[in-house]
């Protein structure tokens, strides 16, 4: 008889951010184990045609994505979720639920609190790196006191890298913790030699490449130093390196980034890519000689390109 698994997340599966891609290719990892049953409640799916039928097909239930708000609307959203959660556990009699630690989804373990039911946890960021201060600055000690409560409910806690709890958590968690690397579904990637990539590039996208390439791929955003990055390459420049910097991904520095390569003179070194399907990502790896992929001390993260580029 096989295991029903409800696996649970905040992510558009239907995304091109990194976590998207890490986690749309957890579930495939699940769809394919032998003796289980996956259902999979999620947002509602931004882009439907990018989603594999397989993955559509056990999606149980999809509720709105999360958005910015205020403090207010995140704990409706978090209670929102929690009768989604219930509604669906109660339908599909389900043996193991599957969660990522996150403000959103504490109230998963009162949802499953009077079930006898399996909660493994997936800890994927560190200990709580929010980006809303006023969350944090309010709700801090009530997101640390319900973060504690999950993991004690769990059988199993997965986390991404070892820094992801606290050596108290560590303590209190005993031998439940596994460490396990970032979801990275090397099947999409395809390793050819830079010259072969080079010609997909020029044949496929236009792209000519003259000199010593980085490449950086994922989330246009402050904590991967994109700036500091693109002042660095107008250095070289000034000191006559023939360098080509190649951004692929999309995000809240878009324009910025864009608006500092005219204003620095760097617009025919610097090939801004956007958003591309994920199996074409590797193709702009190894076209590279540099892969960039910084992770910034303030704010921790797993980056699943690091991962993918090795």
């Amino acid at each position: 008889m096989s295991k029903k698994v409800l696996f649970v997340t905040s992510v558009d599966l239907s995304g091109t951010a990194g976590s998207s891609v890490a986690t749309l290719s957890f579930v495939r990892g699940l769809l394919d184990l032998n003796g289980v049953e996956v259902q999979v409640l999620a947002p509602a799916p931004s882009n439907l045609d990018f989603l594999p039928s397989d993955v559509l097909n056990v999606l149980a239930d999809t509720f709105p994505c999360r958005q910015k708000g205020s403090i207010l609307w995140h704990i409706n959203y978090s209670l929102f979720v929690k009768k989604f959660i219930k509604s669906v556990i109660k339908k599909e009699s389900v043996d193991v639920v599957v969660v990522r630690v996150g403000p959103f989804f504490f109230p998963a373990v009162a949802a499953i609190e009077k079930a006898d039911i399996e909660l493994v946890s997936m800890v994927r960021g560190s200990t709580y790196a929010g980006t809303n201060n006023n969350i944090q600055r309010y709700l801090g000690w009530l997101i640390r006191y319900s973060r504690a409560g999950i993991l004690r409910r769990s059988t199993r806690v997965l986390v991404a890298f070892a820094n992801a709890l606290s050596l108290k958590e560590y303590k209190a968690l005993g031998n439940k913790v596994e460490v396990g690397a970032n979801a990275a579904d090397l099947s999409v990637m395809k390793v050819v030699t830079q010259h072969k990539a080079r010609e997909w590039l020029l044949k496929e996208k236009g792209i000519a490449l003259s000199g010593k390439t980085i490449a950086f791929a994922g989330s246009l955003r402050d904590r991967h130093r994109l700036p500091e990055l693109i002042l660095g390459l107008r250095e070289l420049k000034q000191r006559g390196y023939l360098v080509d910097l190649l951004l692929i991904g999309t995000g809240p520095l878009f324009q910025r980034i864009k608006k500092m390569s005219e204003d620095l003179g760097l617009v025919d070194s610097i090939k801004i890519i956007g958003a591309v399907p994920h199996i074409d990502v590797s193709m702009y790896l190894c076209a590279a000689d540099i892969v960039y992929g910084p992770v910034d001390p303030s704010s921790p993260s797993n980056p699943i390109k690091v991962y993918e580029c090795l």
